[in-house]
């Protein structure tokens, strides 16, 4: 092959446009789990938590003292040069473990939280990505009409020119054709703001999420709905943390309870004692001596005070509880109704209205050829077509958007 060639032929490969791959919501689910900053920042909350829990049941610190005399302090085994004594507290028994306890219902409701937030992340992405997918197919759709609008022009025109249409007849075609090419715009310019939002939930910029959504896949029912409802009220995240919180503060006022119980001091001390300076046979011994001691619970308003703040936030945990709980139901209703209604209007869609309107566009146009029918009559059936596709993708598009909202409320993918 000669030189000149190949350079065309490399020319001619390098300039043609590369082709965006498809982007998959499994794919941008995991990524915005592993990115997203907001998962990532709950996420360090629940190892500080499990952090806090693990410290929360540990012994505080032994405390060293060291005393030096300026001026020599005489006994009979002679001069005192210093002090020094180390001592432990160690509180009543059970309270370390209910601490711990305490601590540990935190961090399962801080756990509870970050997986609360992995689901509302995957919802709002969920949702994004099916409104891209949306604007994508609208724009395919208004590009057929457009195809569609210039064979009516041409079809006009071509009448026009023979004396068997108005010119009028031309130029409201051409109208109905800019406006249309208007909506193909205005659906690009919503893919950018979509992508964007989408950018934003998986941590990226904007300028680096590339390629269209793998497209609208018809709507399919794979779950049962008593099923569900167990699920969601055992799994559902904002749950588990409303009882997690209630474990922790039964705990706390279980701690509460036992203030009234007296912590512990233990301890060594040993004085220093100089020698030569008596004739004792104890003379420079040391002193040493062994400590207990015990706290006194007197502040009884305040230990009362603490065993009713104990009650009152563990009733108010229960209650939070229950009150999710009818909110749980409420919404599992609604989103079950909602999506079985918008897959029967996709169904009906694909299967009835659809054929319909395609062959009303089509016998229309043979009418309007044959002037057995209006431009007007050519019009409403290219809109009634119109309507019914962009219906139909927005009932796909809303169908997949309910079940991403319905996997939240169960805690997990359906």
């Amino acid at each position: 092959m000669k030189i000149w060639m190949l350079l065309v032929i490399l020319t001619i490969v390098s300039a043609a446009p590369l082709r965006a791959e498809k982007m998959h919501l499994d794919v941008l689910l995991k990524e915005a789990e592993a990115n997203n900053p907001a998962v990532l920042a709950r996420r360090a909350r629940w190892q500080a938590a499990l952090g806090a829990a693990t410290e929360a049941g540990g012994l505080p610190d032994p405390k060293l003292s060291v005393s030096v005399m300026p001026a020599a302090l005489e006994t009979r085994a002679g001069p005192v040069k210093g002090k020094a004594s180390i001592s432990q507290a160690l509180p009543f028994w059970g309270k370390r473990g209910l601490r711990e306890e305490a601590a540990q219902g935190r961090a399962g409701a801080a756990e509870a939280a970050y997986r609360a937030k992995i689901l509302e992340v995957r919802s709002q992405l969920a949702s994004t990505y099916y409104d891209l997918a949306f604007l994508f197919e609208a724009r395919r759709i208004y590009a057929e009409q457009v195809e569609l609008l210039r064979h009516f022009s041409r079809v006009a025109e071509k009448k026009y020119s023979v004396g068997r249409g108005a010119q009028a007849i031309v130029f409201r075609s051409q109208a109905e054709l800019s406006r249309m090419k208007n909506e193909v715009f205005k659906a690009e310019q919503g893919a950018k703001s979509a992508r964007a939002r989408l950018a934003a939930l998986l941590g990226r910029e904007p300028a680096g999420l590339f390629g269209e959504p793998a497209g609208l896949p018809m709507p399919a029912i794979a779950w049962e709905k008593a099923a569900l409802g167990a699920r969601a009220l055992s799994q559902r995240p904002e749950l588990l943390a409303l009882r997690a919180l209630e474990n922790s503060s039964e705990a706390e006022r279980r701690l509460t309870l036992r203030r009234w119980f007296p912590d512990f001091t233990v301890g060594y001390e040993r004085t220093a004692i100089g020698a030569g300076t008596t004739n004792a046979m104890f003379d420079g011994k040391d002193a040493q001596g062994v400590t207990v001691g015990l706290s006194l619970p007197l502040w009884f308003g305040r230990n009362r005070a603490g065993v009713a703040r104990g009650k009152d936030a563990r009733r108010a945990a229960a209650f939070d509880a229950a009150g999710l709980e009818y909110d749980t139901r409420a919404d599992l209703e609604t989103l079950i109704t909602d999506a079985e209604t918008f897959l029967e209007l996709a169904q009906v869609d694909e299967n009835t209205v659809l054929p319909q309107v395609r062959s009303a566009v089509q016998a229309t146009l043979s009418g309007y050829e044959a002037d057995t029918a209006s431009f007007v009559d050519l019009l409403d059936a290219e809109r009634a077509q119109l309507v019914t596709e962009l219906g139909h993708a927005m009932h796909k598009s809303m169908f997949w958007k309910t079940s991403a909202r319905l996997e939240r409320v169960v805690g997990g993918p359906l």
